[in-house]
């Protein structure tokens, strides 16, 4: 019985959170990073945090991805929990609006669980 993954922040808290600038030391989420239209391949910038802030995004649903952790010598495949935060942006050029997965649910609860003395450190 497939039984669905409720994402571990709702849009909500993330807004919340994001207004009162838990997320701002994060340099993922306040800098800019180009994202390509696949439409006409133009590379406008975005900033995640504008996004969280606005709420202009949506909580994609929970999958399970592998991932590859290396130790020592050996590389050793897990299963991880991932949410992704989607933004769908329109393009300047084109006008098409596409998709981009700028983060992860996880990562930002990971953020906010951090002690008060590691907030001022990067993540």
């Amino acid at each position: 019985m497939g039984s669905e993954e409720k994402p571990p922040l709702s849009k909500e808290i993330i807004m919340e959170y994001a207004r009162k600038g838990a997320f701002d030391n994060s340099p993922l989420l306040s800098t800019s990073h180009a994202a390509t239209c696949p439409n006409c391949r133009c590379r406008p910038n975005l900033v995640p945090l504008e996004y969280l802030k606005t709420g202009e995004f949506e909580i994609g649903k929970t999958e399970q991805i592998e991932v590859f952790n290396l130790l020592g010598i050996m590389l050793l495949a897990e299963k991880e929990t991932f949410t992704p935060i989607i933004v769908r942006p329109i393009c300047k050029h084109c006008s098409s609006s596409y998709e981009v997965r700028i983060v992860s649910a996880e990562y930002l609860k990971e953020i906010l669980a951090r002690p008060q003395v590691y907030k001022s450190m990067y993540a």
